[in-house]
């Protein structure tokens, strides 16, 4: 074996060897679904748990968010553990019996979580995602003052009609690189009558959460705030009823942001074209 292959096989023995060296910790409801082994310690009490979280060198915690659980102190223990400023612990948060805002996922990003795990995946799926995070540290740079993340993320409660330029505004402030990556749709819907429109309109006034929507002369314009063009579908079941397709000449979805943007800015383009044609 030459020096290069001696170096790469101690490389790679070094990863499994360090995923093995860390122990990790399931805060209060999460225990049952993570616990599984003697790697990991069940904490229930959150003075406990920084005490632990500060005596340990690298691993995951893993904590809730339920009926059970404020947001604001679930903000503030993240905020607490990240204080101990050590970048070998990753923060997990598991949604159980109730779902994060796309606020209060930003804001937890922001204060250094490294993932959420959704209410609807699975424990098999849960527990395959935190150990992908073993052997990685937190490289982000977070956020220390609670009540100010909270309050600067508040824009992205917005569920409103907006106007062309608040729309555009809007959408590139979500898509700004510098923010963590969550997904995003932009759905475009062609009502098949003007009362279709309406109906629409009114469904999405009553039924939209985290979402915007614009009624342009080409459609009706909807950014799905932290919502995969995969599930787009069901949201807009969800909000405009089981059969919102029979209401439609035809919609589309656009996922990537580059698109998202290029689709934008081409609306406005054609605003100002419509303008020029009319003068």
């Amino acid at each position: 074996m030459n020096k290069v292959d001696a170096t790469y096989s101690t490389a790679t023995a070094a990863i499994p060897f360090a995923r093995f060296q860390e122990r990790h910790i399931a805060f209060f409801g999460t225990s049952a679904e993570f616990a599984l082994n003697s790697r990991w310690l069940v904490i229930e009490d959150s003075s406990l748990l920084l005490k632990a979280a500060d005596m340990l060198k690298a691993g995951s915690i893993v904590l809730p968010y339920s009926i059970a659980t404020g947001f604001r102190s679930l903000a503030r223990l993240v905020a607490a553990i990240r204080d101990l400023d050590n970048d070998a612990i990753r923060i997990v948060i598991r949604e159980q019996n109730k779902r994060l805002r796309l606020s209060q996922t930003t804001s937890l990003l922001r204060l250094g979580v490294s993932m959420v795990l959704p209410r609807e995946m699975t424990g098999a799926s849960t527990r395959l995602q935190v150990q992908t995070l073993e052997g990685t540290s937190y490289r982000y740079l977070f956020r220390r003052d609670v009540e100010r993340v909270v309050r600067e993320a508040r824009f992205l409660q917005t569920k409103q009609q907006l106007s062309a330029p608040e729309f555009r505004l809007h959408t590139e402030a979500i898509l700004d690189p510098t923010r963590h990556a969550l997904p995003h749709t932009l759905v475009v819907l062609h009502p098949m009558t003007s009362q279709a429109g309406e109906a629409i309109v009114s469904r999405l006034a009553q039924g939209l959460r985290d979402g915007v929507y614009l009624v342009h002369p080409e459609g009706i314009w909807i950014l799905l705030m932290s919502c995969k063009p995969l599930d787009c579908q069901a949201v807009l079941e969800r909000v405009l009823g089981l059969r919102f397709e029979s209401l439609l000449i035809g919609w589309r979805k656009i996922g990537k942001p580059e698109d998202i943007l290029k689709t934008i800015h081409a609306m406005d383009s054609d605003q100002a074209t419509q303008g020029l044609l009319a003068a």
